[in-house]
């Protein structure tokens, strides 16, 4: 009967992420911003190269080259990117519903997460609504890793909290795979804010364990000695390839703080947790980028989350108010921000500290998702009616202010020019320019009125219903969200053309301004017309400090003028190159010097008709090398053993551990001390 309600809520749970999410899903618009112009291009090079039969390594075609291997945004080592690029291949579709399905994927985590404290069914579906259909998901659409990385967290913390209470084979293996796919599929600053979040579990059960003895502390210390053992195994691979790679990359050193704290989550941002479609508007209130700003949970997390604050909520809820202060104040920025980054382990690093967001709102719903599970079974709707009251108070006194606003200054959509009349396309977009702030206060404002109203009547008689009112109030906040901070003006086909035109490389000849354009919706063309030795700087997604140091010598204005790969004196024939490998013939009387336009990283090799040839010293650190005139062929290629093993490693590591999850009792006793 469990499995079948199980299956009832996990259904619902799709169904209403899908609605919540139908701009994007339909295609009706294209991702915006980010997604497409530093996340994509990256997933499709590689998609690219796979299909031809060749594991991607290297790309040649940004900053004079890079090992795409130890790219840490790109997920390179997620199987998932592996699955769509060797199959499917990426384009604008596929790519859309691979974030799609990291959304769905993450109300299903967080839905199995509440399963660990065996709360309710209204209460677990409520809570995987509000992580994946809120403000945060919706803000960071086109932060891809962002998303996909945190569709796997809560998978980590629910097998990392299994694991601590009963460990077993199914524990063990199921927190070694959750804990691959978040470490190869998140942003690197969530990998960090993860690790702060597990010791706020840790600390406490460490002390805890000491304080019952030698026996309980043995027990613990071997569970966690075990899982560690275990995860070090797992992500062996992706841990080696960006140990190699960042201390080449310009990303190995400590961020500057005013640039980690540039974009934070402001004190102001937290409003939205009452009215998220004010957050699309008044950059100068909330001082920060708009991805950063909406903290919306759902109107029902909020009731409950406030109904928890008791004189015992210390006691019962420390550990997650803790989060919730450390989270908050660190995504805040701040002194508090300066601080952690000055002086915390890892945190200088993370450019963004309004990423960190959302780890503080996990904490919320979990409080607010224990207090509604304590309500359901046995409903008492006083003190509840009492909150619902004063937050409807609250907004009828806030659409007040805005609607008097609007009317003296004139400040609103309804002031404006008329609807263009051109279609339904032109009209939303014709909206979204005009909307004011004071229309998103007094539209979101009435809306949330009804809403509670309507809360406070369905509290007092029907709980079934509650879920249904749940689910129309985060749909209808993503959908007025969506539009602004989500998807652009322009439709997926529309982005596709301009993609394919820049595969074909039908817009070399277009206009400066038009370039411009073109960068602003689908990136830099390099990606896509594989034309290596590019002329300018492209900071995303990552550029070696050798190239950095060779963007700024004096010889490189020079070089641009010169071919791909050239000599100091004669020419190349038959010359033939692929991503990670370039083939030609020469015909020299006297010994020369071959350079490739290419950073000389190691796993560069030269081999020529009369065998190897050792790559020479260049004062940029371009891969260069000696020929003699008995040489008549060379071919230039990159490789990396190391790697090539570790991905046949890491492949049969997976899939061992899956069988382990899919067919170990969850009784199965793991090796503890």
């Amino acid at each position: 009967m469990q499995r079948i309600t199980n299956k009832y809520q996990y259904i619902f749970l799709l169904l209403i992420v899908l609605l919540a999410y139908t701009p994007v899903l339909g295609f009706l618009f294209a991702l915006k911003n980010d997604a497409f112009t530093g996340y994509f291009p990256p997933k499709m090079f590689f998609g690219d190269v796979l299909k031809q039969g060749h594991i991607p390594l290297w790309n040649p075609n940004l900053n004079f080259g890079f090992p795409i291997y130890g790219d840490m945004s790109m997920a390179w080592w997620n199987p998932i990117t592996w699955l769509i690029g060797g199959l499917a291949g990426y384009n604008v579709y596929s790519f859309t519903l691979e974030e799609v399905f990291y959304i769905v994927l993450a109300s299903i985590s967080f839905f199995t997460l509440t399963s660990y404290w065996k709360w309710h069914p209204t209460a677990k579906v409520n809570a995987g609504l509000s992580y994946a259909c809120g403000g945060y998901f919706i803000g960071h659409l086109q932060h891809f890793n962002w998303l996909s990385g945190m569709a796997f967290f809560p998978f980590v913390l629910f097998f990392y909290l299994k694991n601590t209470e009963q460990s077993s084979v199914k524990n063990y293996s199921g927190l070694a795979l959750s804990s691959y796919f978040f470490f190869t599929s998140a942003h690197p600053g969530l990998i960090i804010g993860g690790i702060y979040f597990l010791l706020f579990f840790f600390i406490p059960d460490f002390f805890k364990h000491i304080k019952n003895g030698n026996r309980s502390l043995i027990h613990f210390s071997s569970v966690h000695i075990i899982s560690f053992l275990v995860l070090a195994a797992t992500v062996a691979g992706p841990v080696y390839a960006f140990l190699e790679v960042i201390p080449h990359t310009t990303r190995g050193s400590k961020i500057d703080a005013a640039i980690s704290l540039m974009h934070p989550t402001t004190f102001q941002s937290w409003l939205s947790v009452t009215l998220p479609f004010a957050t699309v508007k008044n950059d100068a209130f909330f001082l920060t980028d708009i991805a950063m700003r909406n903290c919306y949970m759902g109107l029902t997390t909020l009731i409950f989350f406030i109904a928890a604050f008791r004189k015992k909520i210390w006691t019962n809820n420390g550990q997650w108010l803790c989060i919730i202060l450390f989270f908050g104040l660190l995504s805040a920025g701040g002194l508090f921000g300066e601080f952690c980054n000055r002086f915390l382990p890892l945190i200088g690093y993370v450019r963004l500290s309004g990423e960190f967001t959302i780890f503080a709102l996990i904490a919320i719903i979990v409080i607010a998702g224990q207090e509604f599970n304590k309500y359901l079974p046995a409903p008492k709707s006083s003190r509840l009616n009492k909150i619902i009251l004063w937050l409807a108070a609250i907004l009828a006194i806030v659409i007040f202010v805005a609607a008097l606003n609007i009317v003296i200054n004139h400040n609103s959509i309804i002031f404006s020019d008329a609807f263009p009349n051109t279609g339904l396309i032109s009209n939303l977009k014709w909206t979204i320019d005009h909307v004011s702030f004071g229309d998103t206060i007094v539209l979101q404002g009435c809306v949330q009125f009804i809403i509670l109203i309507s809360i406070k009547k369905i509290v007092q008689r029907r709980n079934d219903l509650l879920r249904w009112l749940i689910a129309a109030d985060l749909i209808f906040a993503s959908l007025l969200n969506i539009p602004f901070t989500g998807v652009g003006k322009m439709s997926p086909a529309q982005v596709q053309h301009l993609i394919d035109g820049a595969k074909a490389d039908a817009f070399i000849a277009i206009k400066q301004t038009d370039t411009f354009n073109l960068k602003k919706n689908i990136g830099d063309l390099q990606w896509y017309n594989k034309t290596p030795g590019n002329k300018e700087v492209i900071s995303y997604p990552m550029i070696l400090s050798a190239a950095e140091k060779y963007f700024e010598s004096p010889r490189k204005n020079a070089n641009d003028q010169l071919p791909y790969v050239f000599m100091d004196s004669g020419h190349l024939k038959n010359l033939n190159y692929s991503n990670d490998k370039i083939q030609f013939d020469l015909n020299i009387t006297a010994p020369n010097r071959v350079t490739l336009q290419q950073i000389n990283y190691p796993g560069w090799q030269i081999i020529s008709n009369s065998g190897p040839l050792a790559l020479a010293d260049h004062p940029d650190q371009l891969v260069s090398f000696e020929v003699s005139p008995s040489t008549t062929s060379a071919e230039i290629y990159f490789t990396n053993p190391a790697i090539r093993f570790l991905v046949y490693y890491s492949t049969i590591v997976l899939i061992l551990l899956f069988s382990l999850f899919i067919f170990s009792n969850q009784n199965s006793r793991g090796p503890t001390a």
